[in-house]
């Protein structure tokens, strides 16, 4: 028995040699659908009002609370008001309203932005100066 026949040949991992297309693949298919429903709630805060079929806030007492229909899509509420137009638009809210609170928090934490941020910086210029060494 030959030496080479029971060594078993070693392998370079898949990820090494890959292009930004191969890991592109790899990719979970509910990321690619999280970040296309995240695609059209941005989209519809961004121009909700041009794309809502009917204007969100106009009644129709006598279609009154109907399911979905061809004419309405997710159906009306008590006042008739079609219900999908209300979404599309209340979607601006939905994704501005987190991020107001969001940075709220984040300027309360810091205290004195303006120190904050120097110290930031000057860290970042210590860094640099270690990494480039004495003379530049």
């Amino acid at each position: 028995m030959k030496l080479e026949e029971t060594v078993p040949s070693a392998s370079i991992p898949s990820s090494i040699g890959e292009t930004g297309i191969a890991r592109r693949r790899r990719t979970p298919i509910s990321v690619w659908i999280a970040m296309a429903f995240v695609a059209i709630a941005i989209v519809c805060a961004a121009f909700g009002r041009q794309i809502a079929p009917y204007p969100p806030n106009q009644q129709d007492l006598v279609l009154g609370d109907s399911p979905p229909s061809a004419e309405h899509w997710a159906g009306t509420d008590l006042l008739g008001r079609d219900v999908l137009s209300r979404t599309i638009v209340g979607a601006r809210t939905a994704l501005v309203g987190p991020a107001v609170v969001a940075a709220g928090a984040v300027l309360w934490r810091i205290e004195d932005p303006k120190k904050y941020f120097e110290t930031v910086f000057n860290r970042a210029g210590a860094e640099a100066r270690l990494t480039t060494g004495p003379g530049g």
